[in-house]
C-alpha cells in the first residue's frame, strides 16, 4: 500500500497535480473500499470501472471529462467512459447493514469492523 501511494505521488508530481492524502481506512479486509478514491468521502452513487476501482459517479465522470485519455485515476487503464453497477460493493453493504441503509451507515460499519479486527 505504501509503495502504491509513493508511486501515485511520484506520478502526480510528474503531472504537476496534487495527490490528496490517503484516508486512513479506505478498504475493508476484503479490499472493497468504503470511500471514493477521488473525493475521499463516503460514496454517492458508486460505480466501478472495468479494472475494479470504485468511485462516486460524479467524481469519476468529472475526472474522465478532464483527463484527455479518460484513464482510471488509480491504475491509468483506459475506461472508455464505461462504468458499471458495483455489485460486490452493494452485496457487501446489504450483508453488513441491509439494503435500505445509507452509504454513510455502510462506511461507519466498515470502519468499526476494521478497527475491531486490529484489536
Amino acid at each position: 500500500r505504501k509503495k502504491e501511494q509513493q508511486r501515485m505521488e511520484l506520478e502526480a508530481f510528474a503531472d504537476g497535480t496534487e495527490v490528496k492524502e490517503e484516508i486512513s481506512v479506505q478498504t475493508g479486509d476484503d479490499g472493497i473500499p468504503f470511500a471514493c478514491f477521488l473525493c475521499r468521502e463516503v460514496f454517492t452513487n458508486p460505480v466501478v470501472t472495468a479494472c475494479s476501482h470504485y468511485f462516486c459517479e460524479k467524481c469519476i465522470l468529472e475526472h474522465v471529462r478532464s483527463d484527455t485519455k479518460g484513464a482510471c485515476p488509480i491504475c491509468k487503464k483506459e475506461t472508455h467512459g464505461v462504468f458499471n453497477n458495483p455489485t460486490k460493493l452493494i452485496s457487501k453493504k446489504r450483508r453488513l447493514v441491509g439494503s435500505s441503509a445509507t452509504w454513510q451507515e455502510f462506511a461507519d460499519a466498515c470502519k468499526k469492523q476494521t478497527s475491531s479486527a486490529k484489536e
